[in-house]
């Protein structure tokens, strides 16, 4: 189960992470977009190829935002 904390009345929060699995050297993102309630508005996800490590996972998430 996923909970986000509530943000100040008026904005929205943006919640985004990365994977790497080490055994195929690829990995994956997710980002999920949520109003002052907590109520999930919008969500996406992709794949990540050709990694070398988990920082480079946390790198390529960083640099598409």
């Amino acid at each position: 189960m996923f909970v986000l904390k509530k943000t100040k009345t008026g904005f929205l929060k943006t919640n985004i992470d990365g994977a790497f699995d080490p055994n195929i050297r690829n990995g994956g993102w997710v980002c999920l977009l949520c109003d002052e309630l907590g109520n999930l508005l919008m969500a996406a996800t992709g794949n990540l190829e050709n990694l070398q490590d988990t920082l480079h996972s946390k790198a390529c998430v960083e640099r598409e935002q």
